[in-house]
């Protein structure tokens, strides 16, 4: 989204943040640098975000209401639950910053990071799991998207920076070790390592769904 140069508010302070984690991740992320883009004094700006957690803060809400979930209300369970690691896996992918800041026990909280979580837990609410079971369930199902984007945007940088894809930085792996005859792992190499990082998703979305699925006895 365009940000204006020299109008202070939340909005824009939050705006000029996302701008600059967008091209340099958080550690770009400073109220200094973004007093710079906006024209003003580093001070003026915390009358507006107290200090930069506050501002990540803000700033993976705002994102994070521009990938809302999609009504389910014609969706049953599964499909709500692979449309939630879709929907994820997008942001991630275009934003990884909004990744570094929530795979933690500890994320960042606010108003639409709470209706997500409203979302994902009235989504699967017809399998009639107690609410441990559905926490679990949910977390397996973010662990999972988080885990295999975090793989997505390393392999995308790296085929960026060495022109060497997964499944031939493999393949040369396992030639070089030493002479030795290694007849499973090479098509292992070939197939299952390779550039379509989407697939690394949701073959392993589907066997934890399949878990839910026996799980709740269905």
């Amino acid at each position: 989204m365009a940000v204006q140069r020299g109008i202070l508010s939340v909005g824009a302070i939050v705006e000029h943040g996302i701008a600059l984690a967008d091209a340099g991740g958080l550690e770009a992320v400073s109220m200094r640098a973004i007093a710079e883009r906006l024209g003003t004094g580093v001070m003026s700006l915390y009358r507006h975000v107290p200090n930069k957690e506050a501002l990540i803060g803000l700033m993976v809400d705002t994102v994070s209401d521009r990938y809302s979930y999609p009504d389910h209300s014609d969706l049953d369970w599964r499909q709500s639950l692979t449309m939630l690691a879709r929907v994820d896996w997008a942001m991630y992918l275009d934003h990884p910053w909004t990744l570094v800041a929530s795979a933690t026990s500890r994320p960042p909280v606010g108003p639409s990071t709470v209706r997500a979580m409203e979302w994902a837990y009235s989504a699967i609410a017809e399998l009639g799991l107690s609410a441990r079971d559905t926490t679990g369930v949910i977390m397996a199902v973010s662990v999972h998207v988080q885990g295999v984007a975090q793989q997505a945007i390393a392999e995308r940088r790296l085929v960026e920076a060495t022109g060497v894809d997964a499944a031939e930085w493999w393949r040369q792996q396992i030639r070089g070790l030493d002479d030795g005859d290694h007849p499973l792992l090479e098509p292992i190499a070939k197939s299952f390592v390779d550039g379509n990082t989407e697939g690394w998703l949701e073959f392993d979305l589907k066997l934890i769904l399949d878990g839910v699925e026996r799980l709740a006895g269905r």
